[in-house]
């Protein structure tokens, strides 16, 4: 993701930290970690809530090294959950919103297809929830195959519209009880119509 794109897509990133900061039970109940691929896979960002999220300007970087930054999430996913259970701390489903404009470097590889079995696995047993967005030049088949849910497109730069329904929505959610899955607002304003 270069130009324009890039460039909307961290302007969008910080808006979406400044809405969540709004709303004073979503800025504690939210946290969020930004994973970064291209040649290499960067933690951006570990687990924080909005006010500590502070992520250096995105930057392309090379190939799309895919696979290793979804096994790289689900880990990180994986951990966070088991540092609440040891607290004893309930928690809500995290989820997963992977954002390209690629295809994964090695194609629909074995390290691919063990990243969508976790993922699978994950959503079946409620452990996270994973929503894939496509940006024009995204190789949307090898999403729909990682993903359970049809992976969307973005309508051409609409990273800031996209930022907005994720934060409207993780509000939603915070409001809600753990057990319940809340209704979320329609993919409309950003979403490519499939």
């Amino acid at each position: 993701m270069r130009g324009p794109r890039i460039d909307e897509l961290n302007r969008a990133l910080t808006a979406f930290r400044d809405d969540l900061l709004g709303d004073s039970l979503a800025a504690q109940r939210v946290e969020i970690a930004v994973i970064t691929f291209g040649t290499e896979v960067v933690l951006a960002q570990g687990f924080v809530t909005p006010d500590g999220l502070m992520v250096e300007p995105l930057r392309a970087r090379g190939q799309t090294q895919m696979a290793p930054a979804l096994h790289q999430a689900i880990d990180l996913i994986e951990h966070r959950r088991a540092l609440y259970k040891q607290a004893a701390l309930p928690c809500y489903t995290p989820w997963v919103f992977l954002i390209t404009d690629g295809r994964p470097h090695a194609g629909f590889c074995p390290e691919m297809r063990r990243a969508a079995e976790r993922i699978a696995e994950g959503e079946k047993r409620r452990s996270l929830a994973f929503y894939a967005v496509g940006v024009e030049g995204a190789d949307l088949s090898v999403l729909a195959q990682v993903s359970v849910r049809p992976p969307v497109k973005l309508q051409g730069i609409k990273f800031n519209e996209m930022f907005v329904w994720l934060s409207h929505s993780l509000r939603t959610v915070s409001r809600s009880r753990l057990e319940e899955r809340a209704a979320l607002p329609p993919l409309t304003g950003w979403a490519e119509a499939p």
